[in-house]
């Protein structure tokens, strides 16, 4: 795939728009159950039925699951796209047709396609600031049905002539009947085209993906692996969100999606391009036309104890982003992740299920690149870096909107249920769930598991006492402070506690780190080393280990090693990868200068290192770092220099021509009561020449000791 800067460098220019919503006081917002209807292909077993009717089978759903009182309801919510002219509040008429108390207030909101996660947005705002204390947010679509109207030439006759009273009006009736014939009753279908770019966003796709590198054969593979595992939910019984509808004329309630349709990639290969003649978007590959509604019931911590209602899980930052509709349509979860992540201060480490709506295969495909790209996310978002490679096995694992359909107004909650209910499926704590819209807006989210809220909220409730506390009882700490340049912050503390063990025979090291960043988990890691087998002599084998686990990102790690003769060799696996580097490290002399070499073989990268290290007299050390990639057979590179000014004093820059950015750290260890100083600073160098070079550095100060 094309992740190159000439990609980045050739969409729009605007700076994205972004709107953050956050939440996480002493009452936090909790979400207590997400239901929905079948999502059905239109012109099926909805078609003679009405959108209010289906949003209030789904607030009617949502009331029998949870058990709460109708009346305690306070405010009603809704999302919608394509609006039926007599259901302008659809919100409220779903509400009287579930025979609602009339006196519960609401409105309808359109976003496009994240229409309902904006319903939630606007419902966690009510009850942030007290307006609400008990909220239903839901969404419906109802593609069976769209607005199909006269001409605006016939519609004008038809609201002006039985009013022309006057000579005048009736003469500017008769100068509008000229235009007037046969082809004036054909119909206007829905125009599907982007107003602002008068683009289909078919279309608009398939030169998304030209531009990203995303194949036929990449969008198929995806589409296949969305029924696949939309089937397999369905068969384990995970999409426990549906509720039953009830269709007037029909024996037998509708209960299951009818759009999953499991199929091959050989078969899919001859469908032919649905919207452009050399394009790669197909109907496999893309989200059907559907109906369906969602609704989901949220309140505070405290009016859940008071209601007796156990919540599923805790809201916490909802962001929504906008970008360029000519260049950006599709990718607003690229703009919304990234800057969520960023304001967080979570990482990818930190997310246990992913939900990403699937308005296209391409489309998801697309965007996973740009958020792995440094220059995507540093020139087109503004944030400081990639925000990595979503990890497949943690995304969409009950299929997505190309399998289970994509009711336009109702997506967003289906996401944030299935999101929630994978949580407790799969005991994770944290997931995160990302949206495109029309007008090239986007839309993240996080949300908590209630059953971790305990390990998690550490973050929320911890105080400088506990900090001290914990500092005066580790063998060393440190406190980072970033972005100095508009002002220092206390940004974090973290904290290690070192303890020789002796395990039998073998020598042992016990190490906890203990991470205070308000997004981390308490405990971050515990490692175990030592040494296996000691060597007597030079000659000898020493066998060493070493075996920590991350609590944030839920991963053992376990490297072993054995030297001998100025020799070592290595293997390193974890849990999530199995086999991850196997490497070996040696003093070689070239050209009468001792040179230290580590070649590595990345497994599944299947990457090829070589580090290079070499003294240049007492006080001066260089290195390189050479990495071939034998899939997309590409090389790269960086170097490095370190000098120490004097005792206790170092100053270290590498460079690396890929990220075209020099990144420099100071280091004095001879500060005050033994503390040591480091400072660190990123600079771009693509545009060294411009004057913003010292505003688009990272400055980072850290102050460590130890006792």
């Amino acid at each position: 795939m094309i992740t190159s800067s000439k990609v980045f460098r050739k969409l729009g220019r605007n700076a994205s728009s972004v709107l953050p919503i956050r939440h996480s006081s002493s009452n936090p917002i909790v979400f207590i159950e997400g239901v929905r209807t079948p999502f059905l292909a239109s012109l099926t077993d909805y078609q003679h039925m009405m959108p209010h009717q289906l949003l209030a089978q789904a607030y009617t759903g949502l009331i029998d699951r949870t058990g709460v009182a109708a009346s305690e309801i306070d405010y009603l919510c809704a999302g919608t796209v394509q609006q039926e002219i007599r259901l302008s509040n659809i919100a409220k008429e779903a509400g009287f047709e579930a025979k609602l108390p009339k006196n519960i207030p609401g409105h309808t909101v359109a976003m496009a396609c994240i229409s309902s996660n904006q319903a939630v947005a606007t419902c966690m705002g009510r009850l942030a600031t007290g307006e609400s204390d008990l909220c239903i947010a839901g969404g419906v679509e109802f593609c069976s049905d769209q607005p199909i109207r006269y001409p605006r030439t016939v519609r004008q006759l038809l609201m002006k002539a039985p009013r022309a009273k006057t000579v005048e009006a009736k003469m500017e009736v008769a100068e509008l009947a000229k235009n007037f014939n046969l082809k004036a009753f054909v119909p206007e279908l829905p125009d599907p085209r982007e107003f602002s770019s008068n683009e289909v966003m078919g279309q608009y796709c398939d030169r998304l993906n030209a531009m990203f590198g995303v194949s036929r054969e990449d969008q198929d593979s995806f589409g296949l692996r969305s029924h696949e595992l939309a089937a397999a939910a369905a068969k384990a019984g995970h999409l426990s969100d549906i509720v039953p509808v009830i269709v007037p004329g029909r024996e037998a309630p509708v209960t299951v999606d009818n759009g999953i349709r499991p199929s091959t990639m050989e078969k899919l290969g001859k469908l032919r391009p649905a919207f452009s003649k050399d394009g790669t978007v197909t109907a496999a590959n893309a989200s059907f036309l559907s109906d369906g509604a969602t609704a989901c019931l949220i309140t505070t911590e405290s009016k859940a104890k008071e209601l007796g209602l156990k919540p599923k899980a805790y809201l916490r930052n909802v962001l929504f982003a906008s970008a360029d509709p000519m260049e950006e349509l599709l990718l607003g979860p690229a703009f919304a992740t990234p800057k969520l992540l960023e304001k967080t201060g979570l990482t990818l480490a930190d997310i246990d299920v992913f939900e990403i709506h699937e308005a296209f295969s391409g489309q998801v495909l697309a965007n996973l690149v740009a958020m792995n790209s440094d220059s995507f996310c540093q020139k087109r978002v503004g944030v400081k870096g990639k925000v990595g490679e979503i990890p497949h096995d943690k995304m969409n694992l009950w299929g997505g909107s190309v399998s289970l359909g994509h009711p336009f107004g109702a997506t967003g909650i289906r996401l944030i249920s299935h999101a929630v209910n994978r949580l407790h499926q799969e005991d994770g704590a944290r997931a995160l769930i990302t949206a495109c819209a029309a007008n090239a807006q986007g839309v993240a989210m996080i949300v908590e598991s209630s059953d971790h809220r305990r390990a998690l909220d550490h973050r929320h409730q911890s105080n400088m006492l506990s900090i001290a506390a914990i500092g005066a009882l580790s063998h060393n700490a440190e406190i980072t402070s970033s972005n100095l340049r508009s002002g220092a912050a206390f940004d974090n503390i973290k904290a290690s506690w070192n303890q020789a063990l002796k395990l039998g025979d073998f020598n042992t090291k016990l190490r906890c780190d203990y991470d205070h960043n308000a997004n981390r988990d308490f405990l971050k890691e515990v490692s175990l080393s030592g040494d296996l087998m000691e060597a007597a002599s030079a000659d000898d084998v020493r066998v060493s280990y070493d075996v920590s686990h991350d609590f944030g990102g839920k991963n053992t790690n376990v490297k072993l090693s054995a030297h001998t003769q100025g020799t070592t060799l290595s293997a390193e696996y974890d849990r999530n990868d199995g086999v991850k580097e196997v490497s070996a490290e040696r003093d070689v002399q070239i050209a009468d200068q001792e040179v230290n070499v580590q070649p590595s073989w990345l497994v599944k990268a299947q990457t090829a290192r070589v580090k290079l290290m070499s003294k240049l007299g007492d006080n001066d050390k260089v290195s390189a770092q050479i990495d071939y990639d034998t899939n997309g057979r590409s090389s790269s590179y960086e170097v490095g220099y370190d000098r120490r000014l004097e005792e206790g004093r170092d100053v270290s820059a590498n460079f690396n021509p890929d990220k075209k950015q020099l990144d420099i750290d100071y280091v004095d260890n001879k500060f005050e009561n033994g503390a040591t100083w480091t400072a660190s600073a990123s600079v771009p160098l693509e545009n060294a020449g411009s004057n913003n070079v010292l505003d688009a550095a990272k400055l980072t100060l850290k102050r460590a000791w130890s006792w």
